[in-house]
């Protein structure tokens, strides 16, 4: 019977532990973001992170103005598979394409 108390003992223990390091995780992201720092584990299509300071965004240029041009297509009217069409016409590399050409994904996926 002790066995099993041990055993009990620990997974409550172990619970505890986990949902305390959970809440402090949480606690400093909540922190992090109300700061105005980038919290994310991967820079949104058309942003690259700083590489002095990775809670921080800048522009990447490049994607940048295929975000601009899909934002101009669709205030004009056109619709997503109008775009995508356009976009596959001109030879504009998908979000990932772009990712790995310039090297902000390795090849497990993430960041590199």
């Amino acid at each position: 019977m002790t066995g099993w108390m041990g055993v009990a003992l620990k997974n409550i223990i172990n619970a505890m532990y986990s949902r305390d390091l959970s809440k402090k995780v949480k606690s400093a992201t909540r922190t992090r973001a109300a700061r105005g720092e980038y919290v994310g584990s991967f820079a949104p299509y058309g942003y690259r992170k700083n590489p002095d300071d990775i809670h921080q965004l800048l522009p990447d240029e490049e994607a940048a103005e295929v975000v601009k041009l899909v934002f101009t297509m669709a205030a004009e009217g056109k619709k997503k598979p109008e775009i995508a069409r356009f976009l596959n016409e001109q030879g504009i590399p998908t979000c990932m394409e772009h990712f790995q050409a310039v090297g902000m994904m390795d090849h497990h996926g993430g960041d590199a």
